[in-house]
């Protein structure tokens, strides 16, 4: 979708990133979507951490292993869209009435639309929080348990070497 037509004559747009009146859900029942997805990087990474031996001489410049990261975030993004792509709904908010128009199904490009009952506004706005979420790193020390998430406690990110 890349316009909208709202009920009140406003034409809510979907043409960039990062907009402030739309939001993606997902039905609670598609939850175990997010295991497999999970289960599949698991597998994914698994995989990448027991090469065979042929695939593990001679050892990787730095920009080969670089390369492989990128090609392993597009893997990761791969399987991610693969198994959210067919649940995720999008859900805009009108910034003239408010009305919140939910896509009815995934798979088509069909909206309902929902009116507030009070005046609150921006109801899908971010309130940030980012900051607050500390990165989690992957442990570099194997000798614990391998590919272990690490976050300290003040809530930055601590790298184990």
């Amino acid at each position: 979708m890349s316009k909208l037509g709202c009920t009140c004559r406003h034409t809510i747009r979907d043409n960039t990133d990062s907009i402030p009146y739309k939001a993606l859900c997902y039905s609670d029942e598609d939850t175990p979507v997010y295991f497999e997805a999970i289960e599949t990087i698991a597998d994914l990474l698994q995989a990448r951490e027991n090469p065979t031996a042929e695939q593990s001489f001679p050892p990787q410049p730095e920009q080969q292993k670089r390369k492989e990261r990128m090609s392993l975030g597009h893997e990761i993004t791969r399987i991610l869209v693969y198994y959210h792509g067919g649940h995720r709904r999008d859900v805009f908010e009108c910034e003239n009435c408010g009305r919140l128009w939910l896509q009815v199904n995934p798979r088509e490009n069909t909206y309902v639309s929902y009116l507030p009952e009070g005046q609150t506004r921006g109801v899908l706005r971010s309130h940030g929080g980012r900051e607050e979420i500390p990165k989690i790193a992957v442990k570099k020390d194997h000798q614990t348990s391998p590919g272990m998430l690490d976050v300290s406690e003040r809530g930055r990110l601590r790298e184990e070497s």
